[in-house]
C-alpha cells in the first residue's frame, strides 16, 4: 500500500497542474475547476488498480476532467430538497 500511495502522489505532482488546466478551460470557474480536480483524483484512487501504464492513467485523466464539467452540470440540475418547516 505504501507504494500506491507513493505512486499516487506522484501522479497529482506530475498531472495535477494539467487536470485544473484543462478543468478551467472547460467550466472557466476556478472554484468549479478545482472541485473537478478533486473529484478527478479521487476516482483515481478507485481506478488506479485497473490502469495499466503512465500513459493510460494520463489519458484516463483527461477523459475524467472532460467529463467533469457534464457531471458538474448534472449535480447541479438535481432537484435539492426542500424544507417547508
Amino acid at each position: 500500500m505504501h507504494n500506491q500511495n507513493e505512486y499516487l502522489t506522484y501522479l497529482v505532482e506530475t498531472y495535477g497542474d494539467m487536470v485544473y488546466r484543462l478543468a478551467i478551460t472547460r467550466v472557466r470557474n476556478p472554484h468549479d475547476a478545482e472541485d473537478i480536480v478533486q473529484k478527478v483524483f479521487l476516482k483515481l484512487v478507485k481506478h488506479i488498480d485497473h490502469l495499466e501504464s503512465e500513459e493510460h492513467v494520463k489519458a484516463w485523466l483527461i477523459r475524467v476532467t472532460a467529463n467533469g464539467r457534464i457531471d458538474l452540470a448534472k449535480m447541479r440540475l438535481k432537484p435539492r430538497p426542500v424544507n417547508i418547516s
